[in-house]
């Protein structure tokens, strides 16, 4: 994950993508895309903004609609309905 800081371009550090992956992929392999938002929600509204794990909840965040947004496509791509109605994720093209 990438992430800017000022003008510079850094990576995130090693620490804080397994704490993201600790902190989110176990529900979703468990329960599925609907509980990796809910948890992206409370991650959000759990975590004060000055909190340095805020950027946990924006990266899962950003694979929640990485992931729902490819889900959509390929059912739409075979003539089905969109999986995943996540309002709060969208991306933007």
């Amino acid at each position: 994950m990438i992430a800017q800081a000022a003008d510079k371009l850094t990576q995130a550090p090693e620490s804080m993508i397994q704490a993201t992956e600790k902190r989110f992929f176990p529900q979703y392999c468990a329960e599925g895309m609907k509980r990796s938002a809910a948890d992206v929600y409370d991650c959000y509204s759990q975590t004060k903004d000055t909190d340095p794990k805020k950027e946990e909840c924006m990266i899962g965040d950003f694979m929640t609609v990485a992931v729902s947004t490819r889900a959509n496509e390929r059912a739409v791509a075979l003539g089905e309905a969109p999986k995943y109605n996540l309002l709060f994720f969208q991306m933007k093209k």
